[in-house]
């Protein structure tokens, strides 16, 4: 099977969104230990009383605090970094279908092609685009 130069490095765009994801649930788990600090912290310096009681304060502070948003950002990077291929092999299939409906004869073609064929023609287009742009 060939592979070229641009799979590894789409495959390597995950890398990132899993030590994002990593984080994220790092921080989710260690929200109450840091509740709790926050609670010592807190009626240390009397800024709320004792009365309030610790399990209480720790679950709302819990609540609060964990990173819902990072956790709905990370999982539409993933879903848009895995739909990518397709969205690209579809433009890269409309522009070929285009091109060739310039002919006499119209004719539909379905190539095989290779995904970081498609990726790096996609990822070229928009550079320069992008640079036309400036």
């Amino acid at each position: 099977m060939f592979v070229d130069n641009f799979t590894p490095i789409y495959y390597m765009m995950f890398l990132p969104i899993a030590l994002w994801a990593g984080m994220l649930a790092w921080r989710w788990v260690k929200t109450p230990a840091l509740g709790e600090q926050v609670y010592d912290s807190n009626v240390e310096k009397g800024l709320i009383s004792e009365n309030i009681p610790r399990d209480e304060f720790v679950r709302s502070f819990s609540k609060a605090e964990r990173p819902r948003l990072g956790i709905y950002q990370c999982a539409i990077a993933f879903l848009a970094l895995t739909l990518l291929p397709v969205f690209v092999a579809g433009f890269y299939g409309l522009t070929s279908n285009v091109n060739n409906w310039g002919e006499d004869n119209i004719e539909v073609s379905f190539q095989s092609q290779n995904l970081g064929v498609i990726l790096g023609d996609f990822i070229t287009i928009v550079i320069i685009r992008g640079a036309d742009s400036q």
